[in-house]
């Protein structure tokens, strides 16, 4: 028995290494590429942190409204990594969070608004899709 329970423990080491080489891989190729905010690079780097057991820190300059976004992506990705929510369901749950989530409540503690600060043309022209906040989310805010 003994036998056994060491090769599947090896068998699942080898598959881990597969696994962490294969999202090196990835990390590796978004690092070259050019031009866009690229924010799959924000993906490959938590998806390997996570293989890896590791964690990692995303922090804007006043920690409220790209954070926000940015934690939220990374919530929605680790619930269709770790927790079975079907891709399907991906855009619907980031919005859900952006809208009724808690980071609204930090906006709140900081700002006294519920709106993260945000405008029109950052949303629409230097936000990439996956980091825009919801419509009705944002607006002018002091931050």
């Amino acid at each position: 028995m003994d036998g056994e329970a060491d090769r599947l423990e090896r068998a699942e080491i080898v598959k881990r290494e597969e696994t962490i080489g294969l999202l090196i891989e990835a990390l590796q190729a978004e690092i070259s590429v050019i031009g866009e905010k690229n924010v799959a690079l924000l993906t490959a780097v938590e998806e390997l942190c996570s293989s890896l057991h590791g964690m990692s820190v995303i922090l804007c300059k006043s920690a409220k409204d790209r954070t926000a976004m940015a934690v939220t992506l990374h919530q929605v990705c680790e619930l269709c990594r770790n927790h079975n929510l079907h891709f399907s369901q991906f855009r619907e749950m980031l919005a859900l969070m952006r809208e009724q989530g808690v980071r609204r409540d930090n906006v709140i503690k900081n700002t006294g608004r519920h709106l993260f600060a945000f405008d029109e043309d950052q949303v629409m022209c230097h936000l990439p899709s996956l980091l825009r906040p919801p419509g009705g989310t944002y607006g002018k805010n002091d931050t």
